[in-house]
C-alpha cells in the first residue's frame, strides 16, 4: 500500500478515536473485558494507564515520537540542543 492507501484504511478502521493509539487502547480493554465475563471465578480488572507518553526506549529507533505536543516537545527542543540544562528542585516528584 502507498502512504495514501494507509492513511485511507487507518481512518476507516478506527472511526471515532482521534489515533491509533486510542483505538488500540480501548480495542485491548474490550478483550480484556470480554475475557472476564467468561470466567465463572471473577476476579476485580483494573486497567492502569500512564498519564503520558514519552519517547521510545528502541522501537522503532530510541527516542521516538510521533507527537510534538506535551513531552515530544521537550525531547525535540532537547534532541536538537536548543534546552541545554534544566535547573529543577531536587526534591519535587515527578508524576
Amino acid at each position: 500500500m502507498d502512504t495514501s492507501q494507509i492513511l485511507e484504511a487507518q481512518e476507516n478502521m478506527i472511526g471515532k478515536f482521534p489515533n491509533n493509539y486510542c483505538y488500540s487502547k480501548r480495542m485491548a480493554e474490550e478483550i480484556l473485558a470480554h475475557e472476564q465475563s467468561k470466567l465463572k471465578n471473577k476476579f476485580p480488572l483494573i486497567i492502569i494507564r500512564p498519564s503520558i507518553i514519552a519517547a521510545a526506549f528502541e522501537e522503532p529507533v530510541p527516542g521516538w515520537t510521533d507527537s510534538l505536543g506535551l513531552i515530544g516537545g521537550f525531547y525535540a527542543i532537547a534532541g536538537h540542543g536548543i534546552l541545554r540544562d534544566l535547573p529543577l528542585n531536587p526534591k519535587l516528584i515527578g508524576d
